[in-house]
């Protein structure tokens, strides 16, 4: 197939504003070597490979006729609140086959509280939380959450953005002068109850009944207090370590898998988990966009411990596109 490579690179920023760290801005853009892997794999998979680079290049390139038989979409988006889901959006309305979840599900799920609330109502386990969209919203949140230690962080963010050692609050104050910092570039915060135990990744592939959890790997960085967004740019495969076990493993797969599919997520998806104070597994987040650096990423190690080659992974994700036209939908 001709296969299109849609994404934004940290090496070629589009032109941003608002104040933030270069290295939160482009925190979520895929690295240079790493679309390198990707166009690699998919030349190897048979297929005829073009890197388009971000939606505005998209919508040049298809406005000037260009043609493609699937999209291999890997963007994060750059404004709104639904801004990961915009060139799935772009793509369903123009007809066009792409990997990976859907608009819908990409909206729904890069927005933390929503993510928790339908967790909460399938009666899955995640830490209390609230949200707070100004200093005013922080007056009562500790004591309706039980007291510090509190975790506070962007509600609408990926690859760690906004979290710093100030995240881990103890007290009014802190949480008040952290409170402050994030909402000058981000709106709105979760404040959630802080969870001191091990961290864990669960890597789903599929949908609906067929969906199925490949695999569990541990986070070695849960060891410190939190991991921010340089720590997880220095991930490598000793970060990911199997489970040995096999009753932990098969008990955060199932979560996992339920996680999943509670928010309707399809085709790839990586569930986060960490256990609280008395060692019980609670849902973090949902990433229904993950990462596939082959050695600094969380799902391509999850597929090799799943006996999947990164070769076979991009190939499965690859097979779960409907390249017909859904029945009863009609141009």
């Amino acid at each position: 197939m001709r296969v299109a490579i849609v994404c934004e690179l940290q090496e070629q920023p589009p032109l941003l504003a608002g104040g933030l760290a270069d290295v939160e801005l482009t925190a979520e853009f895929a690295a240079a070597d790493e679309v390198e892997y990707l166009t690699a794999t998919l030349v190897d998979l048979g297929h005829d490979v073009t890197v388009i680079g971000d939606m505005a290049a998209l919508v040049r390139f298809l406005g000037c006729g260009g043609v493609v038989d699937l999209v291999f979409n890997y963007a994060a988006g750059i404004w709104g609140r639904a801004r990961e889901a915009q060139v799935p959006a772009l793509l369903e309305a123009l007809r066009v086959p792409y990997t990976g979840a859907d608009a819908f599900t990409l909206t729904v799920c890069i927005d933390k509280a929503i993510v928790k609330a339908l967790w909460r109502d399938a009666g899955l386990p995640t830490p209390p939380y609230r949200v707070v969209d100004d200093m005013a919203g922080l007056a009562e949140v500790a004591a309706e959450l039980g007291g510090f230690p509190l975790f506070i962080k962007p509600a609408r963010e990926g690859s760690s953005k906004g979290v710093s050692a100030r995240s881990l609050v103890h007290g009014e104050r802190a949480l008040a002068d952290q409170a402050a910092r994030l909402l000058a570039s981000y709106r709105p915060l979760l404040v959630e109850t802080y969870l001191p135990g091990r961290e864990f990744s669960v890597g789903v592939l599929g949908s609906g009944p067929a969906a199925e959890a490949l695999e569990v790997v541990e986070i070695l960085h849960s060891a410190a207090s939190l991991v921010d967004v340089r720590g997880k740019k220095a991930w490598n495969p000793q970060t990911f370590q199997p489970v040995a076990d096999n009753a932990l493993r098969s008990e955060l797969c199932a979560l996992g898998l339920r996680a999943y599919r509670a928010v309707g997520c399809q085709a790839i998806g990586r569930v986060d988990i960490r256990m609280d104070s008395a060692g019980t597994p609670q849902l973090l987040e949902i990433n229904p966009n993950p990462g596939l650096h082959p050695t600094r990423s969380a799902m391509p190690a999850l597929a090799r411990l799943a006996g999947l080659s990164y070769t076979a992974l991009i190939g499965r994700v690859v097979a779960q596109v409907p390249l017909e036209p859904e029945a009863g939908h009609r141009v």
